[in-house]
């Protein structure tokens, strides 16, 4: 007779596949591959964060083992997007994010989630930072100068002044 258990995501009885080793068939706890999908979206990210941050001893970066973006930052599927996980990192040690503003790094390693190397800032100071370090277009700092009040671009400061703290 065929051994069967309830799915974990629909409830479903299903069967043990004739090629399921018995470790296989231990761990297996749904009926489908949608099934699986569906029952790890429904699990928070904070949870499934652990899953996948590559957390070390000392204050060294905590590598993302999991999926990455185009540009190396760790990404975790909850519900109908993604999340990065600096992200859900920052708010599992510090709490909400305040709005407009974005979580950047120390240690300048988007694939990091360790909380000690995460600290919330403006997007605009996270680029003058970046270029400063030599990480963009030199010339991209002509969209960071300061214009009206409360706009960014083509402003009184030039290029060495913001380079400089001026």
């Amino acid at each position: 007779m065929a051994q069967t258990k309830n799915c974990e995501t629909c409830g479903q009885l299903f069967s043990r596949h004739g090629k399921d080793s018995a470790t296989q068939w231990a761990d297996r706890a749904y009926c489908s591959l949608q099934c699986s999908n569906d029952g790890k979206k429904d699990k928070p990210p904070h949870l499934r964060f652990w899953e996948q941050a590559g957390v070390s001893d000392g204050n060294r970066c905590w590598k993302w083992h999991g999926t990455t973006d185009q540009n190396g930052y760790g990404r975790i599927a909850f519900r109908t997007k993604a999340i990065k996980a600096h992200r859900v990192s920052f708010e599992m040690r510090y709490g909400p994010i305040p709005d407009e503003m974005v979580i950047c790094h120390t240690c300048d390693n988007p694939n990091c989630v360790n909380p000690n190397h995460l600290f919330a800032d403006t997007q605009a100071a996270n680029m003058q930072d970046a270029s400063r370090k030599g990480r963009l277009n030199p010339k991209s700092l002509n969209n960071l100068r300061p214009g009206k009040v409360g706009h960014n671009g083509a402003g009184p400061k030039s290029n060495g002044e913001i380079r400089h703290g001026g």
